[in-house]
């Protein structure tokens, strides 16, 4: 529930940089909003204002924000924000030095239905706005604002409606695949969701008829590593995952030197890290008698990385 006032905070620091003086910068809180200092402290900067004095204190101290440490303003603690105050102060939201759009669409108590995101559309950040999940997410949101969205944020994003239809409808904006330079530091420990491309995105399921419809558009690595399929994908187009990927590195040390060897592995090695692929009997047998090479890096300095025939049963029910 929340409070009837909000805190503000005077960063000492920018006052001291600016060479404001501090207690007169205290003297003028307490003056224009009745402010109550949290302590007794003469030297308190935490102060206390009442939300019946919100729209005075946004109207008359913005200049000054960047004196101020205003995230409590718009935390969860406190009830001064309303649909109509958001509208009201949308201008200066938008210049907020702390990103005010970010904490006031993480709030939970602000529904941001297609009203009320017309109502500041000028304004607002689309590209946090783009990654919110709890959203009344359609197409016609969509069509509305559609070239005001975050499309890399909106590529990852769960909560979309996803469909075959909806996937193709919106083909040309969607990111694909994710760059170059991004997939090179890969750490195969990060969440789906962090991974900013359509090949990663693990609401979309991908029947065979889907998937050959996009393959062109797919990073396979990706995709055996987060994305929901029908196993049949795999083996119809088993040579696709067959890609190797740099997963992290080794040092190898011996008595007077060491070298860094770099891990290198296939997509199939990202389906056991995928939730989404469940072996069933029938890939059983097919992974009994597809094989693939994978590289096996050295254990000792003086060795060498071993390229290893292996039928997929092995890979995944063994340990090299």
């Amino acid at each position: 529930m929340g409070t009837d006032f909000f805190i503000v905070e005077i960063n000492a620091f920018e006052v001291s940089n600016h060479k404001l003086p501090f207690q007169k910068l205290v003297k003028e809180f307490e003056k224009l909003f009745s402010a109550v200092p949290l302590t007794d402290s003469i030297f308190e900067n935490k102060f206390r204002i009442s939300n019946d004095q919100f729209d005075l204190f946004f109207g008359t101290y913005w200049n000054n924000s960047r004196y101020l440490n205003l995230k409590p303003v718009f935390s969860d603690n406190n009830n001064i924000w309303s649909e109509e105050r958001i509208i009201k102060f949308q201008s200066r939201l938008k210049i907020f030095e702390y990103n005010a759009w970010k904490y006031l669409l993480n709030r939970n108590d602000i529904y941001w239905d297609k009203s009320l995101i017309s109502a500041v559309s000028e304004n607002i950040d689309f590209k946090i706005l783009s990654v919110k999940q709890n959203l009344d997410w359609s197409e016609s949101l969509i069509d509305q604002f559609l070239d005001k969205w975050d499309w890399t944020e909106l590529s990852a994003n769960f909560s979309l409606p996803w469909s075959s239809s909806f996937l193709e409808k919106y083909s040309d904006r969607w990111i694909w695949k994710c760059s170059d330079n991004s997939i090179s530091n890969y750490n195969t420990g990060l969440e789906a969701g962090n991974i900013k491309c359509i090949s990663a995105n693990p609401q979309i399921y991908w029947t065979v008829e889907f998937f050959e419809k996009w393959m062109d558009e797919i990073d396979y690595w990706l995709f055996a590593r987060y994305a929901k399929f029908d196993i049949k994908v795999v083996m119809k187009y088993p040579e696709c995952f067959t890609l190797k990927r740099r997963v992290g590195s080794k040092v190898l040390k011996s008595s007077d030197n060491h070298i860094v060897v770099q891990i290198e592995e296939t997509g199939y090695e990202q389906f056991l890290k995928n939730p989404n692929f469940i072996l069933n009997d029938e890939f059983i047998e097919f992974a009994k008698k597809y094989s693939i090479i994978i590289n096996i890096p050295p254990f000792d300095y003086h060795d060498d990385f071993e390229l290893k025939d292996i039928v997929l049963y092995d890979l995944w029910t063994q340990s090299y």
